[in-house]
């Protein structure tokens, strides 16, 4: 469900972002278990966001090139 809820929104931003006429390719979200490299790398990157959902840590990252 969280999954499908972060498809539309996305979708929402994309076209409040770049416009009706953007062309875009959205990739499905996906849960990956990380190590603490990889957790540090991501949470210092600006285009990552981290909340806390049930005590685990949910991490969103829209990325446009």
């Amino acid at each position: 469900m969280l999954g499908e809820m972060l498809n539309v929104v996305c979708g929402h931003v994309i076209m409040a972002l770049a416009g009706q006429g953007a062309n875009f390719e959205p990739a499905p979200p996906n849960i990956t278990e990380l190590d603490r490299d990889t957790l540090d790398g991501f949470l210092a990157d600006t285009d990552t966001t981290a909340y806390l959902l049930d005590d685990e840590p949910l991490l969103l990252r829209l990325e446009l090139k």
